[in-house]
């Protein structure tokens, strides 16, 4: 019987070592696991109100802004009821000032630290995302009407 405690002591020396070194790898793998996965949800949910909040921007800025300026035209004026470039540049600086103040100052430096984006990337991912957002009401638009003409 001593023969084979004395076995399990040598081998339990052995392993020991092994065995710690084994669950510290286990613990570092699991825990820049846990941190990749936080910063991707984060990241995800993000991206996510960033779109949200640029739709909803270009959506009331159709609602009220442009409408307006479309109403105050003839149909049958040049160019019909189409913005001209320098009204959607203005529409599209309005929309940039209020995507900018919706995400407020500490919303844009979260947007730069998780991002790893400085202020002009920034602005620039806020100028994508209104531009995906018009273009995307645009389809909408265009899919309405066919909707409309073939019910």
């Amino acid at each position: 019987m001593e023969f084979s405690a004395e076995l399990a002591l040598q081998i339990a020396e052995v392993m020991l070592p092994v065995l710690v070194a084994l669950l510290g790898f286990v613990s570092v793998k699991f825990t820049s696991w846990i941190k990749a996965k936080t910063k991707n949800e984060m990241v995800g949910g993000m991206l996510t109100r960033l779109v949200e909040s640029s739709m909803r921007i270009v959506k009331g800025l159709e609602q009220s802004v442009v409408r307006k300026i479309k109403e105050g035209r003839a149909p049958d004026s040049p160019g019909g009821t189409k913005l001209t470039e320098e009204e959607q540049e203005e529409v599209a600086e309005e929309a940039l000032i209020s995507l900018h103040d919706y995400w407020g100052i500490k919303g844009c430096i979260e947007i730069c630290s998780v991002l790893g984006l400085d202020k002009e990337e920034v602005t620039k991912l806020f100028k994508s995302h209104i531009e995906s957002a018009v273009l995307d009401m645009n389809v909408k638009d265009k899919d309405k009407g066919k909707d409309e003409l073939n019910p």
